[in-house]
């Protein structure tokens, strides 16, 4: 009886070894899928996004990406990943001056390709900015203000794109809001109730949901026989709305700005899906003045 007791703790051990073993041997013979995914990356016309970048993620939480899959896609916007592994994925695309997309979920389970397309829209780049009325009394001016948004390419946004905005000075109404058919979004500033300037910034929110400045537009002739406006962005422009207590005072919109060059394309960012940091002001032209009553 002295002897039994190692001998059935030794027993023991080695059956718990040898069904640890026995697991670890099941698991690392699992065969991987090895599969492919191949698609394209496209406008909403169907034109190809030939500087686009593609990423794999986990189609059920997108800010985690599969393994190290990332890539550009050739001069036909076209991509392919292989040795995919199994799981419920998705294609993550993103190109300058465009709005993020994602793909359709792809649940890959076998060794075949399986196609998932991109399509991504041009986002909010420039702004244009029309006052209704210049001249505006003290307290209780209004005066409407229309911004109309267009593309890195001086296209209009067309609707649904969020607009905010802020001033410095008086009150906005509506801060923000969405673009409608126009790309146009409209907001009323009311004179505070003294004398003051007034700067009247605007931002567009990414489709991650992170927000951004918005460049003005500026149009400058180039020197040429026949003269051919040239659109040019120009940061850091500023517009005031100016209210001054004094009577019958006629004010000219005047936005301090420096022509620059035709912009050029922003570094191809490497964002993490899901989120993307980007933030600046800018001044939007806005310039009027007003008398107090007596």
């Amino acid at each position: 009886m002295i002897h039994m007791k190692p001998f059935a703790i030794i027993l023991i051990t080695t059956l718990v070894l040898l069904i640890i073993t026995a697991t670890a041997v099941s698991v690392a013979q699992t065969p991987a899928v090895n599969a492919s995914i191949s698609g394209r990356v496209s406008s909403a016309t169907g034109a190809p996004i030939t500087d686009a970048q593609v990423m794999l993620v986990n189609a059920s939480n997108t800010s985690e990406q599969i393994g190290n899959f990332t890539m550009p896609v050739d001069a036909n916007g076209y991509y392919q990943f292989v040795n995919v592994p199994e799981g419920n994925l998705a294609v993550f695309a993103w190109s300058p001056n465009y709005a993020s997309g994602l793909s359709n979920s792809v649940n890959v389970s076998e060794k075949v390709t399986y196609t998932a397309n991109v399509v991504i829209v041009p986002e909010p780049y420039f702004v244009d900015i029309d006052v209704s009325q210049k001249v505006i009394p003290l307290e209780t001016g209004k005066s409407t203000i229309t911004f109309t948004v267009y593309d890195h390419w001086m296209n209009k946004v067309g609707a649904g794109w969020f607009i905010t905005t802020h001033t410095t000075a008086g009150t906005l109404d509506p801060l923000y809001g969405e673009t409608d058919a126009n790309s146009q979004f409209k907001t009323t500033i009311s004179a505070p109730m003294e004398g003051t300037n007034a700067t009247v910034e605007v931002f567009a929110r990414a489709k991650n949901g992170t927000y951004y400045p918005l460049q003005m537009t500026v149009v400058t002739p180039t020197p040429t026989p026949t003269v051919t406006p040239t659109v040019t962005a120009t940061p850091n422009a500023t517009a005031q709305v100016t209210v001054t207590p004094v009577a019958n005072v006629t004010v000219t919109p005047a936005v301090t700005a420096t022509p620059e060059a035709t912009p050029t394309t922003a570094p191809t960012p490497t964002p993490t899906p899901g989120f993307e940091i980007m933030a600046a002001l800018i001044g939007l032209a806005a310039v009027a003045a007003a008398y107090r009553k007596a």
